[in-house]
């Protein structure tokens, strides 16, 4: 298994107060299933072997994703108080996510934008010179580019 992406004293600065030793050990392995959870979206390992190490904008994504895990263990997304009613969403409650937007920043500390780039080629023995008229049967001819 990685080293994880975050400490648990990273965490504890952004939630903002101490944790007891049973929610250490519980942090402890949120953060391990979040710093996977990143690295398999995005497709890299953020290890200290290129001298780069954990890119800055990791580091609040593997926290909001523990956050999530901690603060709403059920993963309830719904609530009411008249009639006590609460829904939750089709997930486990407990396990550890990260929103569509904290994919896109781990793909992009990754270098993998959405964006990509294809290089083409064209056929040797094909001549680009100019559009190619062209009929099918039953149609008007039509003019293309090759």
């Amino acid at each position: 298994m990685s080293e994880p992406l975050i400490q648990v004293e990273d965490f504890e600065v952004r939630f903002d107060r101490d944790l007891s030793d049973k929610e250490r050990t519980r942090v402890e392995a949120l953060i391990d299933d979040a710093s996977a959870l990143v690295r398999s979206v995005a497709g890299v390992d953020f290890t200290d072997e290129n001298g780069g190490g954990v890119p800055d904008e990791i580091i609040p994504v593997v926290v909001a994703a523990v956050r999530r895990a901690i603060q709403n263990p059920d993963d309830l997304t719904s609530e009411s108080i008249g009639n006590y009613s609460w829904q939750r969403d089709g997930g486990e409650p407990g396990n550890v996510f990260l929103t569509s937007h904290e994919k896109r920043v781990a793909r992009r500390a990754a270098g993998k934008g959405s964006w990509r780039s294809v290089e083409l080629q064209a056929d040797p023995g094909f001549d680009n010179y100019g559009p190619r008229m062209w009929q099918q049967p039953g149609r008007l001819t039509q003019q293309v580019w090759p």
